[in-house]
């Protein structure tokens, strides 16, 4: 039986949900929130492995960086999200 993680995962596959729900998180005022939704798609879509390598940073790194406590610095997030075919964009509020 899946949970709700699998289903999750699953559906982060799809391009347009996870855009969406990478922007919805993106727009909550706990900014851990969309870490932890970068975290999920990383799990998703390849895992911490690869997308660590893709980004030049360690596994270890971007698993604290992905964290409820993280904190990554603005290159190491511009260079997460490339390596996942994303990019950041802003807008109006």
């Amino acid at each position: 039986m899946k949970n709700f993680t699998d289903d999750l995962y699953e559906d982060l596959k799809n391009p347009e949900f996870a855009l969406e729900y990478l922007n919805a998180a993106s727009e909550d005022e706990d900014s851990q929130v969309f870490l932890l939704a970068l975290n999920d798609f990383v799990k998703a879509n390849g895992g911490f492995t690869d997308t660590a390598k893709s980004a030049g940073v360690t596994r270890a790194n971007l698993h604290r960086a992905l964290s409820s406590n993280g904190n990554p610095r603005y290159g190491n997030l511009v260079n997460i999200l490339k390596s996942l075919g994303l990019k950041l964009k802003i807008d109006h509020a």
